[in-house]
Order: structure tokens, then C-alpha cells, then sequence
């Protein structure tokens, strides 16, 4: 079963779980749900995608 996080806290820690330099792909149920404003991200986008959406809910600033 999909972990589902809603709050930044954890949101940010799935995010810094998340292996970008690893070629492999982590099972499916492995992989972190974030549900944002109703919308649900996970670990198979990429990182600039997942950036891109931390930066839209303004989680953090990008620089």
C-alpha cells in the first residue's frame, strides 16, 4: 500500500528519500504518495518535475 503524506514535513522527507543518481527503479509500493491540494505526486516523476511542484506549492523557493 501506497504511503500517502500530506503535510510538508514529510512531504520534504519523501522527497530527500528519493535516489535521482540511482538508475534503478524502487517497487512501486516503495515509492512515496504526496498529496498536495487534492493532486497526488509520487517518486516516479523526475526531479526537475517534482521541483517544479514543490516551487508551485512554494514549499520551497528554487534559486
Amino acid at each position: 500500500m501506497l504511503e500517502k503524506l500530506v503535510n510538508e514535513e514529510d512531504f520534504i522527507n519523501a522527497y530527500e528519500k528519493l535516489d535521482f543518481k540511482s538508475n534503478r527503479n524502487p517497487h512501486i509500493t516503495d515509492i512515496p504518495t504526496v498529496e498536495i491540494n487534492g493532486q497526488y505526486y509520487n517518486g516516479l516523476l523526475s526531479e526537475n518535475e517534482l521541483l517544479a511542484i514543490l516551487e508551485k506549492h512554494k514549499y520551497f523557493n528554487l534559486e
